[in-house]
This record gives structure tokens, C-alpha cells and sequence, in this order.
């Protein structure tokens, strides 16, 4: 008789088909530990998913606040699937993984929580209110943050800077460093960049800046959008590609803007990373970045803010370049440099696939994840 296997419920706010860090993270989880685990996802409905390797649940959502639909819960729900389940593994704060959480405490189950952002931060800077507001915001979310932390039996964060920041906050649970990753077999490289470019209807014969992620202030795209138009002034054979979703103003903005490019987000971002000649990352508040993660697999040089992890794991004049956040100039000065040095490019991109070979491959970190799910269970 084959052996029962362990229930994981898995709680997210994000999940596909939405197309985010967390959720590409999750899918990764699904499809590689469905042999291990019995699957469930409880999260928002953000439409129609078909799988065979989990039980989904989806709540409707009463409202959405900017792009994020909130949830309402099934309170009566979510207390028969904790029951049901041996340990649950938490990865947003938003109403699903708050009250996952909170009921999977009242119930004494092991809960394994991962910091995919730094929420206080994140909340502020998206709904782009005056220093005023954004006091209040960071304050309520971080009580709501530390409610949620302090029932989660482990709590799994990206860097050590990260966990230090968490104990700054009071927040003593126990933490562990678990790096997020990408498979770098998907994200691979393809050398031809005047096909990649035509693939994806670009003229091949232009120096290609490239964004992937959500369209959100934190984001930041107005200072990328400003040091494009500064290298497209002085060089005019340049084009901005942009690819995500996201806020409608900023949406509208990238509209009938000579030399950019935007297309919506989709899960075939692969072709796009290939057409680009370099990734810029500006976000003003960051943890690990999967999309920056991404572009180095397929051997792209990156030019990030120095925020979150990025500044760590990137490397001045080694894989890509690091510039103060907000700074424009900065930003311009590293572009000008990478368009007119295509031996650095180069060389740059095959540093950055080797950073993620070394430290960024998803199979590591669900091999982790495992070990650590499995140390609850014994």
C-alpha cells in the first residue's frame, strides 16, 4: 500500500495566471514537488487556471486596490483546508494569507512563511501618497506584518539583510536565508540578437533597453523613461522595451511615446529578454527581483537600483551596474557606456549567467524548501 503523502497548503494573495515573482515562484513549486506533496493553493481568483499537479481554490474579490484584487474570504473555508492540511507554507500578507495564517495558529500547525517583499515599503510607495500618509501606511502595515510574522514557525527571507531588518523591527521568530532562484534551462540564452529582435517585431538594427515586471511607482519607470529619452537624444538608434501590466496612468503614459515599446505582461517573456542588449531594474523598493534574475540567466548585462538584494548581486563592471536609485544621470551614464561597448555587453552577460548558475538556480532552492517542509513533518 503506497505511503499517504504529506498535505501542503500553500497560501498566496499572488498567484498565475497573474504574472509576478511570487506567482512564477509558486508555479515552480507546484510542478516540482506534486510527486512529494499533496498540493493545495488557496488564493485570489485572478481567472482560470488548468492544472493537474494541485487542488485550487480560488475567493472572488470584493474590490482591488490600484491592480490587487482583495479578497473575500471563506472564512468556513479556510478552517476545513488548515485542518486538512500538515503544514502550510504563507507568502503574502493580504487578506488569504492573513487569515490562512492566523486560522493555522488557532489550529497549532506548522506554518513556513517566506518574505517575498518588504510590504511597508512596498504599500507606501505604490499608492504614491505624500509623506504624511505614507507614515501611516508604513505604520499599519508593519503592525499587520508583525501579527502575521510572529504566528509563522519559521520564517524564510532572501538575505541576511533582510533578516537583520526583521529583528531591527522586534520580530524575533526564527529565521533562515533561502535565496530565490529561476531555471536557468527555460532562461537561456540565444546569440542571434538580430532575430530575437525581428521575432518580436523591434527593428534588429537598434540598441534595445529593456524593463519586464509590474507597472506600479514602485517600480520607478519614470526615471528609466527619463534616461531613455536622454540616450535616444544623443543616439537614435535606441528602443525602450517594456513589458508588464499594471497601473492604468502609467499604462497610458508609455502610449504614442517615439522609440518605446510596451507590450502587456505575459508568461512568453522569454523572446523579449532575448531581444534585449541590456535589462534595467529601477525599482525603488526591492527584495531579490526575479525579473533581474532573469534577464542575467539569458546572459543579458543588467543596470539595477541599489536596493534589496540586487545591489549585492550585482557587480559594478563584473555583470552589470549598480546606480542610487531616482538617479537619472546615473542610470543614462551606464547605458551610454553598454551602448557603445559591445565587448563589454558581452562579457557582462556571461558573468551574469554565471551569477546565476553559482547562486540563482530554482532547483536548489526548492531542494531547500523541501528539507525544510520535511522537518516539520517528523
Amino acid at each position: 500500500m503506497d505511503k499517504k503523502k504529506p498535505v501542503l497548503l500553500i497560501s498566496s494573495d499572488n498567484f498565475i495566471p497573474r504574472f509576478d515573482g511570487i506567482s512564477k515562484f509558486l508555479e515552480e513549486i507546484v510542478n516540482s514537488l506534486k510527486d512529494k506533496f499533496d498540493i493545495v493553493v488557496v488564493t485570489v481568483d485572478h481567472g482560470k487556471v488548468s492544472n493537474e499537479n494541485y487542488k485550487l481554490y480560488q475567493f472572488p474579490y470584493k474590490f482591488k486596490v490600484g491592480e490587487f484584487p482583495v479578497a473575500k474570504v471563506n472564512k468556513k473555508l479556510v478552517r476545513k483546508l488548515v485542518s486538512d492540511a500538515d503544514i502550510v507554507f504563507n507568502n503574502t500578507i493580504g487578506p488569504v494569507g492573513f487569515n490562512v495564517v492566523l486560522e493555522a495558529k488557532r489550529q497549532k500547525k506548522p506554518v513556513v512563511g517566506y518574505l517575498h517583499s518588504r510590504d511597508w515599503e512596498l504599500f507606501s510607495t505604490y499608492l504614491n501618497f505624500n509623506k504624511f500618509f505614507k507614515f501611516f501606511i508604513e505604520y499599519f502595515t508593519l503592525r499587520r506584518l508583525k501579527k502575521v510574522l510572529s504566528s509563522y514557525s519559521l520564517i524564510l527571507v532572501p538575505s541576511k539583510e533582510d533578516s537583520l531588518l526583521l529583528l531591527s523591527y522586534g520580530i524575533k521568530k526564527p529565521s533562515k536565508i533561502l535565496p530565490l532562484g529561476v531555471n536557468p534551462f527555460y532562461f537561456k540564452p540565444f546569440s542571434n540578437k538580430y532575430e530575437s529582435k525581428e521575432a518580436v517585431g523591434l527593428n534588429p538594427k537598434n540598441f534595445v533597453v529593456g524593463f519586464v515586471g509590474r507597472l506600479s511607482y514602485e517600480k520607478d519607470i519614470n526615471t528609466l523613461v527619463r534616461s531613455f529619452f536622454w540616450l535616444k537624444k544623443n543616439f537614435s538608434n535606441v528602443t525602450l522595451l517594456i513589458v508588464g501590466s499594471g497601473l492604468k496612468k502609467i499604462e497610458d503614459s508609455l502610449k504614442n511615446k517615439n522609440g518605446i515599446v510596451h507590450v502587456k505582461a505575459t508568461p512568453f517573456v522569454l523572446q523579449y529578454y532575448h531581444a534585449m542588449d541590456v535589462f534595467v531594474m529601477p525599482s525603488l523598493t526591492e527584495t531579490t527581483s526575479i525579473a533581474t534574475i532573469e534577464a542575467m540567466s539569458t546572459s543579458i548585462p543588467v543596470v539595477v537600483s541599489n536596493t534589496g538584494l540586487m545591489k549585492f548581486y550585482v557587480k559594478n563592471n563584473y555583470n552589470g551596474f549598480v546606480f542610487p536609485k531616482k538617479d537619472w544621470m546615473a542610470l543614462s551614464r551606464y547605458l551610454k557606456k553598454l551602448y557603445e561597448d559591445p565587448i563589454l555587453r558581452k562579457t557582462l552577460g556571461e558573468n551574469a549567467r554565471k551569477t546565476v548558475l553559482n547562486n540563482f538556480n530554482i532547483n536548489n532552492t526548492i531542494k531547500e524548501l523541501e528539507k525544510i517542509f520535511n522537518t516539520f513533518l517528523e
